[in-house]
């Protein structure tokens, strides 16, 4: 049976290396048109995909598999994610994309681009989100901005779709078809709905590398059954990695609040970082108009720490573009570091 290589940073950022096969390609195809037809996807209409495995522009007559091996598709532009944002955003203007499949850190990107711009992007009517965890705030950032809908998919590189939105609740539907997915607490105990635990997936088609009881390195939000109907398991939320918790001066850890929704009420913030350094200090990385003032950095300094729930000490440091990636060419809003 033909097999490939794929490769990622795993979840604790050492490399790992999974074989996968032709069973677990036509699983991704499968789970991909389901995503399409749940969300009822107006193929005819320009499609626009960026990826970091677009070594450069391209533009097709189609949108390929696996939407075009089962119906006729408009044109498909695909960008590299390297590409500036400013070119990315007159690019998806210019070709008049309906659909944009893009990276969450991406989007915050072209928000504040388009924003600080001026750029309307009138024929964009949907957006995918991949890659990495959507925060809320880059959604509602986002989906005020454009007026559009966000439909997002949760994957991996070693074991394809795990998890897509329910169109009707919002919630995420895992591909039990294909996949055995667990939420597990400290103890390896299922956590239950509203609780939060450990991602752990056994692909049930890897003949190649079997995946048991994975431990993926992202932890999720046991969801309710949903009212569609589907019958598939849910996941309400799904927050990230571990190091995304924060460390409370006792030791305890958890999703961190930070009050992100007051943030533009109190000061013109594009972009935000938190990284938690120990137990009482925190680097808070700020992108913003203009420079703050002092009232303004004293009244978000004390609103994050009402959020946090401590006054932990806050250092801001101001970068004047983007900040930049973590060494996996992923962005997290907050990381700690704290033991």
């Amino acid at each position: 049976m033909p097999r490939y290589e794929t490769r990622t940073s795993g979840s604790t950022g050492e490399p790992v290396i999974v074989w996968r096969t032709a069973i677990n390609q036509l699983d991704w195809l499968s789970t991909t048109m389901r995503e399409h037809l749940w969300n009822d996807r107006a193929f005819q209409q320009p499609f626009c995909s960026i990826r970091a495995n677009i070594p450069s522009e391209i533009i097709l007559d189609s949108w390929g598999a696996p939407a075009a091996l089962l119906r006729s598709t408009g044109p498909l532009l695909g960008l590299p994610i390297t590409m500036s944002i400013e070119s990315q955003a007159h690019r998806i203007k210019d070709f008049a994309a309906h659909t944009l499949l893009i990276y969450p850190s991406d989007l915050a990107g072209l928000v504040q681009y388009c924003e600080a711009s001026n750029i309307a992007l009138p024929a964009l009517k949907e957006i995918i989100s991949v890659g990495e965890t959507l925060s809320p705030s880059v959604r509602a950032h986002a989906e005020a901005k454009f007026g559009v809908r966000i439909s997002d998919l949760y994957s991996s590189q070693e074991a394809g779709n795990i998890a897509m939105q329910c169109p009707q609740s919002g919630l995420y539907h895992v591909m039990a078809e294909n996949l055995i997915v667990e939420l597990l607490d400290s103890q390896n105990k299922q956590v239950r709905h509203g609780e939060t635990g450990r991602v752990v997936i056994t692909d049930l088609h890897n003949f190649a590398t079997p995946l048991i009881r994975y431990d993926i390195g992202d932890y999720a939000e046991a969801g309710p059954a949903c009212s569609c109907g589907r019958g598939l398991p849910t996941l309400a939320r799904v927050l990230g990695r571990e190091r995304n918790l924060i460390r409370m001066p006792d030791g305890s850890r958890h999703f961190p609040l930070v009050g992100f929704r007051e943030f533009r009420d109190i000061a013109p913030i594009v972009q935000y970082q938190l990284i938690q350094n120990d137990r009482e200090h925190i680097e808070l990385r700020l992108v913003t108009e203009r420079a703050l003032t002092a009232p303004e950095e004293t009244k978000l300094v004390s609103h994050i720490q009402t959020a946090l729930g401590h006054p932990f000490a806050l250092n801001i440091v101001y970068f004047a573009d983007r900040i930049p990636v973590g060494p996996n060419g992923k962005f997290e809003e907050f990381v700690s570091r704290a033991v």
